[in-house]
């Protein structure tokens, strides 16, 4: 099954894949960088949120000052499906939809991002809300996640195909 996933592992690669992203379009504005340093924290200190957070508290800096998530989230924990979903969406700017696409979860989040084909759910038609995922399938959603902000992208700007 593999090790699980913290918080600070997803967050950190939605903002160095917009950061990126960003680079690779010139003609596109830059969104702010994550700040060099948070007040406090400096790479010998040690960090709130216990041993190798040090690292990412620019990152989570950045994450709370876009609204994906809340300046009470502990990078360290281990990051569930439905956080998942929710952090997405929001890094996406998907509206929370009403839609309950699975019997397991209400979720607004949970069910635009299933609107939006990013989060697929499991094959006996459950959400699993609480549950963790594989790497793997982390790396799917993000590349779903890509693809979506890509497409809606290109849709906006005529004469792109």
């Amino acid at each position: 099954t593999g090790r699980k996933l913290t918080q600070r592992e997803f967050v950190l690669g939605l903002i160095e894949e917009a950061l990126e992203a960003a680079e690779r379009q010139a003609d596109s504005p830059e969104p702010d960088a994550p700040p060099q340093e948070e007040a406090g924290v400096g790479p010998c200190e040690a960090h709130p949120e216990g041993s190798g957070a040090q690292w990412a508290a620019n990152y989570k800096s950045y994450a709370v000052s876009q609204g994906w998530i809340t300046s009470d989230v502990v990078l360290t924990d281990t990051i569930t499906r439905t956080a998942i979903a929710q952090i997405g969406a929001k890094a996406l700017g998907l509206s929370a939809s009403s839609a309950t696409p699975f019997p397991d979860t209400n979720d607004p989040y949970v069910a635009a991002m299933n609107t939006a084909g990013i989060i697929l759910g499991n094959p006996d038609g459950n959400f699993n809300g609480s549950g963790n995922l594989k790497r793997s399938e982390i790396c799917a959603i993000i590349c779903r996640m890509l693809n979506y902000r890509d497409n809606a992208y290109n849709d906006q700007i005529p004469g792109w195909l």
